[in-house]
């Protein structure tokens, strides 16, 4: 084979990949538009410190804020919280009496628009001592950024 030929198979090579790799990711459910991993890990960092901020502020509006309309929220002792209705209604009357509270995240993952994060919820009551939760959060990125859609907290002995 010539120089010339193998020039031509190795163009035609790059060409190749150039269009494929593209499709591959396409293929592979990943949108062009997708934001990069790190840049999500860094928002949803940055949506946890302002839910635990406004929640240590005990600003039920600012929280509630972070949760999708149709977003669900198991609370430690079984009750579900269905819609941001019910949700925002709870915190308004729970609010006055959150105490102090520390988020820890063990695990988030990203797939594309959706992130799961598993990590503790640790609160510090007035009265003393500590409770400990763990939690589940899966997060779905729309216009308007990231928004909490499930919610599922488990105390821990």
């Amino acid at each position: 084979m010539s120089r010339r030929q193998r020039t031509h198979h190795a163009v035609s090579l790059v060409l190749a990949l150039a269009v494929a790799a593209p499709a591959a990711l396409v293929a592979q459910g990943i949108p062009a538009n997708a934001p990069a991993l790190r840049t999500a890990l860094s928002d949803l960092a940055t949506l946890r410190s302002t839910y635990v901020d406004a929640f240590n502020k005990k600003d039920a509006a600012e929280v509630t804020s972070l949760y999708a309309d149709d977003a669900v929220v198991i609370m430690e002792d079984g009750t579900l919280l269905n819609g941001g209705l019910e949700i925002r209604a709870a915190m308004a009357e729970a609010a006055p009496t959150w105490p102090h509270a520390v988020i820890e995240s063990d695990t988030t993952r990203v797939f594309g628009s959706t992130a799961v994060d598993l990590g503790t919820w640790t609160a510090h009551p007035a009265d003393g001592g500590e409770l400990k939760f763990r939690y589940v959060t899966i997060l779905r990125r729309g216009l308007d950024g990231w928004k909490i859609t499930h919610v599922s907290l488990v105390p821990l002995k």
